[in-house]
């Protein structure tokens, strides 16, 4: 499940997975719309996307959805990221993140889940 976190820092977005699975009415509902708006505008995504301990993964349909979704947006909300963070203290996502976070068009950033303010501050920063 998907939430977007209030209060984000004006330019940024931000996303909380804390429970289960990432599925596909969560990125039709909460995270593509978000997205779509500055893709039409133009404007540099810089995302913050915090994973709690209870996040499982991504439903292979939600896969899909993202696929779906960037073939609609021509794949440029992949050329405007400007800044992804990942605040999460699960193993795999730092792995994961760390491994292939380098292959983004923009700067990547792990951060633990407790510096969730910090990685806020780090995705706004001009």
């Amino acid at each position: 499940m998907i939430e977007v976190i209030d209060g984000m820092p004006p330019g940024t977005m931000g996303f909380r997975c804390e429970d289960g699975d990432v599925r596909p009415i969560d990125l039709r509902n909460v995270m593509m719309p978000s997205i779509r708006r500055v893709v039409r505008a133009r404007e540099r995504l810089r995302i913050l996307v915090v994973a709690g301990d209870g996040f499982e993964g991504v439903d292979r349909a939600a896969i899909w959805e993202r696929a779906k979704h960037a073939w609609d947006l021509g794949d440029r909300d992949f050329d405007l990221l400007d800044r992804l963070a990942v605040a999460t203290d699960v193993p795999w996502i730092r792995r994961g993140v760390g491994s292939f976070g380098w292959m983004a068009p923009g700067e990547v950033r792990v951060f633990e889940l407790g510096e969730v303010t910090r990685a806020q501050r780090w995705v706004a920063r001009d």
